[in-house]
């Protein structure tokens, strides 16, 4: 059984390559929060999480965390969003998240996990838009 330690608050960022009710390639329902306040970095970082920085990042996700389940993550809608129907959600999509982290027994990443606990709540929503990814690219032959 997984001890977790509690943030006392949650913190709110922007949603990169969501993957929160339908498994990512890797089996996984996952999803990255860019754009963190230096409170939430400050926060994540003390607690032990692996809080990335990419310079020059070409999804401008700034300091950013990334976060795996192996279950869905509940999605919850603040006043006013509507999600559009058979759409994703896309990057640039904003969100408030309620985090903890706790022990495991990896010892790649310093043995300390993050994940997130109750509903995301999506504050701003950007529809997924496949011709952004060069998904619906015709392949060509691969040598």
């Amino acid at each position: 059984m997984a001890r977790y330690n509690y943030f006392p608050n949650d913190v709110l960022g922007t949603l990169y390559f969501a993957n929160l009710d339908k498994r990512d390639i890797n089996g996984k329902y996952s999803f990255e929060l860019g754009n963190l306040s230096q409170a939430a970095v400050n926060m994540l970082s003390k607690a032990g999480a692996n809080v990335k920085y990419v310079e020059d990042d070409k999804y401008g996700r700034e300091h950013y965390v990334g976060v795996t389940s192996d279950y869905p993550y509940p999605i919850e809608l603040d006043e006013g969003i509507e999600l559009t129907e058979g759409k994703n959600i896309g990057n640039g999509s904003t969100a408030q998240v309620t985090f903890a982290t706790y022990h495991h027994g990896r010892a790649h990443n310093n043995g300390i996990g993050l994940t997130a606990l109750g509903k995301v709540l999506l504050k701003s929503y950007v529809p997924y838009d496949s011709s952004e990814s060069g998904e619906d690219r015709p392949r060509k032959e691969a040598i």
